[in-house]
């Protein structure tokens, strides 16, 4: 499925871990509910950072897809400029996907979110989930 940080083998289908405006999308076209490690924010648009185990729970959709659809959601994600990056992360079940996470835009010198994103606490379960306001 991968090849590199942010590329894909054009064999088989690709799997996408989804945990805001698109997951609608994504159950729309069969995703199932899956969870990654990490911290999510809120700055009018979701940002995530991957996190480790023990960290909050970020609830998301999990879906597959072609090669050509992945580039269409990496020119929608805004990859190119800088607004997310596509990685493979370690789905809480020990699978893989990609998932777009916080890009340059939105992190400070650190590697941390930018100051005017507001993390979004976890549940009484220590889940996360981001709804548009």
């Amino acid at each position: 499925m991968t090849s590199a940080e942010g590329q894909a083998d054009e064999q088989g289908p690709i799997r996408v871990f989804v945990y805001g405006t698109l997951k609608r999308e994504a159950r729309r076209q069969g995703g199932r509910e899956a969870f990654v490690f990490g911290q999510l924010y809120a700055g009018g648009i979701p940002a995530a950072l991957p996190g480790i185990e023990g960290d909050p729970r970020i609830r998301g959709v999990v879906y597959e897809i072609a090669l050509n659809h992945l580039r269409r959601l990496d020119h929608f994600e805004g990859i190119a400029y800088g607004f997310y990056v596509r990685r493979m992360v370690r789905l809480t079940d020990g699978s893989q996907a990609w998932m777009y996470t916080a890009g340059d835009c939105m992190l400070d010198a650190l590697g941390g979110i930018k100051p005017g994103w507001t993390v979004i606490p976890p549940d009484a379960e220590g889940i996360v989930e981001w709804s548009p306001g």
